[in-house]
């Protein structure tokens, strides 16, 4: 004889699988979608200041450092906004 908490664990459990497996599904969409939305963020950030990078390009900076610069610069503006 099973008391009544392992009558109804046991009735529910595919209920659960199937709520747990919805959740992750959801979960992963919105995570791809959030990766999405701060890939087109940081695209249109350095697709805004195009002459900023041109002009230091010129000057004589080379691709890393300002790549590093804006990636540095965007990281702790995320860390502050965010």
């Amino acid at each position: 004889a099973s008391t009544t908490l392992e009558f109804f664990s046991k009735q529910s459990e595919p209920v659960i699988k199937i709520l747990r497996i919805i959740g992750i599904t959801v979960g992963a969409i919105m995570a791809v979608g959030a990766v999405f939305g701060a890939l087109n963020t940081m695209f249109a950030a350095v697709a805004s200041r195009a002459r900023e990078i041109a002009t230091l390009r010129a000057i004589g900076f080379r691709g890393l450092p300002v790549v590093v610069a804006v990636m540095l610069e965007t990281s702790l503006l995320a860390l502050i906004g965010g």
